[in-house]
């Protein structure tokens, strides 16, 4: 049963919850190792559906749960697919990397068939507020700030970090290729992004879980789905924070544009910085 707005903050990390944690974990290992893991994830969908008929307790969380495992299948195979054909496609590498990340519509498409049928509109699926305040480090606890102050000292500080990686071309034509393709990379994978794990699968975790066990369900989903794109367990760890720091910033917004602009700006820095593409 969905959670009304006044009744998110009262649902604290019950044993069941962190259940759900460890069976999510699970599944998002499993889907983004490999493909024969991958694989043997998809069994579990019918598991979750009779689970979902015997426990009404647990029927929506287990629904999510299935259509994230259909979806996240679906796209790692079909970028499976490409990946083996690119070097037949009119792209450089660049932008066949910056195409593929389209793929994440695959991810999205079962939460919005969801949407329409049960008509239960996403929480965070909204510009939301930065004028909203929110608490540095633990999003509910520690110094309070307006969003619009918070977002100005995380950029900032960002910007000072990856500028000392930061190289341009020395040519104006390679200089201006690079920041072209970071914008794109950037505008395209943040945008996504932020639609799929926080303006879907975070307000629909927090609608059947409760903020604070939403939160850190959709953080570790939003790091370990890193795996696929062949980083290590360390860098993922690394991205399950930053997961935890952009879905705060989405539940105390009430709604994804605050996080789509961080997000967007750490997207831009790195790619600049070298750490999505080698130019």
């Amino acid at each position: 049963m969905q959670l009304k707005l006044n009744e998110v903050h009262s649902v604290k990390l019950t044993s069941m919850n962190y259940l759900y944690l460890i069976l999510f974990i699970g599944i998002t290992l499993a889907l983004h190792l490999n493909s024969v893991s991958r694989t043997a994830a998809v069994f579990v969908v019918p598991v979750f559906i009779l689970m979902a008929r015997k426990l009404p307790a647990s029927r929506d969380i287990l629904t999510f749960f299935s259509l994230f495992t259909i979806g996240v299948f679906t796209a790692l195979t079909i970028k499976e697919g490409l990946d083996s054909t690119w070097n037949h496609w009119l792209l450089s590498r660049e932008y066949y990397i910056i195409a593929t990340r389209l793929t994440l519509l695959v991810y999205i498409i079962p939460f919005l068939l969801y949407w329409r049928i049960s008509k239960e509109a996403p929480r965070y699926l909204a510009k939301g507020s930065f004028t909203n305040t929110i608490y540095t480090p633990f999003i509910w606890k520690g110094i309070k700030d307006p969003i619009w102050r918070a977002l100005l000292i995380a950029g900032s500080v960002n910007i000072v970090v990856f500028a000392f990686f930061i190289d341009l071309p020395s040519s104006s034509s390679g200089a201006i290729k690079v920041i072209f393709i970071s914008f794109l990379f950037a505008i395209v994978n943040a945008s996504l992004e932020e639609v799929f794990w926080r303006g879907l699968l975070l307000s629909y975790f927090v609608d059947a879980l409760g903020e604070k066990s939403g939160l850190i369900l959709s953080s570790f989903g939003f790091g370990l789905y890193h795996l696929s794109m062949g980083l290590n367990i360390w860098f993922c760890a690394g991205f399950i924070v930053g997961g935890f720091l952009l879905g705060g910033l989405a539940i105390r917004a009430k709604g994804i544009l605050p996080s789509f602009v961080l997000h967007f700006l750490i997207n831009l820095l790195m790619v600049m910085a070298g750490a999505i593409f080698h130019f």
